[in-house]
C-alpha cells in the first residue's frame, strides 16, 4: 500500500527547520478508506494549558516496545518513567485487532525495515534502532495543540493527514513558527 519511491524521491526542506511534504504516499483509494475507517472509539482527552485534543492508545511493534525499553534505560530516568507509565496504564500497546483491516495493514507496513530505510533514506537520519510509536489523534471544534517542539528524544516525527479538503470556514491553521 505504502509508496516508499514517494518518500525517498523527496528533498528535505530546512527552513525553519528540517521538514518534508510527502505527497502519493498512499493510492487515493486507500486515503479514502482509511479517512473513513478512522478510529472512532476509546479516546481521551488531554487538556491543559494552550491545547486540547483527543487521542487513543499508542501503538508500537513488540520489537520497538522492547527497544524503547532499552533505550529509557540509556536516556532519562524521567523518560523512562514516562514511558513504562504509558506501557503500565494500557495507553501503548502493540494490539491492532480493534482497528479495521486497512488500518492494520498500513501500520504493519509502517512497521516494517522498508518504512524506516526510506525514511533513513529521505531525511539522513538514522532510524534503524528507534523505536517508532504510532498515536491516533482528533481535534473536535475548540481543540488545538499549542505550539511546540517535539520530545528531544524524538529522532523524527511523520504525520499523515486524511482531510480531503480544508474549507476555511472550519478555522484551524498549521503555522511554522521561525523561533523555538
Amino acid at each position: 500500500m505504502l509508496n516508499l519511491d514517494a518518500i525517498r524521491h523527496i528533498g528535505m526542506q530546512s527552513v525553519p527547520y528540517h521538514y518534508a511534504v510527502i505527497e502519493n504516499l498512499l493510492p487515493k483509494e486507500a486515503s479514502l478508506e482509511l479517512a473513513v475507517s478512522f478510529p472512532q472509539e476509546e479516546f481521551r482527552l488531554s487538556k491543559g494549558e494552550g491545547y486540547g485534543y483527543l487521542w487513543s492508545e499508542m501503538l508500537a511493534s513488540n520489537e520497538d516496545i522492547a527497544l524503547m525499553s532499552k533505550f529509557c534505560d540509556r536516556a532519562s530516568p524521567e523518560l523512562a518513567v514516562r514511558w513504562r507509565d504509558r506501557i503500565a496504564d494500557g495507553r501503548l500497546s502493540s494490539n491492532l485487532e480493534n482497528l479495521s483491516s486497512i488500518w492494520r495493514q498500513l501500520i504493519e507496513e509502517l512497521w516494517t525495515p522498508g518504512y524506516r530505510q526510506a525514511l533513513t533514506e529521505m531525511s539522513g537520519v538514522e532510524l534503524k534502532d528507534c523505536a517508532m510509536v504510532i498515536g491516533f489523534r482528533r481535534y473536535n471544534p475548540g481543540h488545538c495543540h499549542r505550539p511546540h517542539t517535539d520530545e528531544p528524544s524524538k529522532a523524527l516525527t511523520h504525520l499523515l493527514f486524511f482531510n480531503e479538503q480544508w474549507p476555511m470556514d472550519w478555522g484551524g491553521c498549521l503555522r511554522i513558527l521561525y523561533d523555538e
